[in-house]
């Protein structure tokens, strides 16, 4: 997941969150093994961000993503089970958007 909070401005943010939000695969340097990656690119506005509180911050984090596993703006590989994945993605979500870090 990546997070991405460049510009108040929504379109500005969303242009930077495009290049961010897909799948693909890469090498890795160290083994030589190919690893593919799936991606989601969360747009936030950093005016928006900057002030508020860890616990606040989680939350828009949460809702952000939750609201992109329904709505995913990439292409799925046919050979993913993104149905299982989202799945266990919303429980590990609740989970963690309920976790007490005090």
């Amino acid at each position: 997941m990546v997070a991405v909070a460049v510009d108040s401005d929504p379109l500005e943010n969303e242009k930077f969150r495009k290049v961010n939000d897909k799948c693909g695969s890469y090498t890795n340097m160290l083994t030589g093994e190919k690893v593919k990656y799936l991606g989601f690119a969360l747009a936030f506005d950093p005016a928006v961000i900057e002030f508020a509180d860890d616990e606040t911050v989680r939350q828009l984090w949460c809702a952000a993503l939750l609201e992109r596993l329904d709505n995913p703006s990439i292409r799925i590989p046919k050979a993913f089970d993104y149905e299982r994945f989202a799945s266990d993605m919303r429980i590990a979500l609740e989970i963690y958007s309920k976790a007490s870090f005090a």
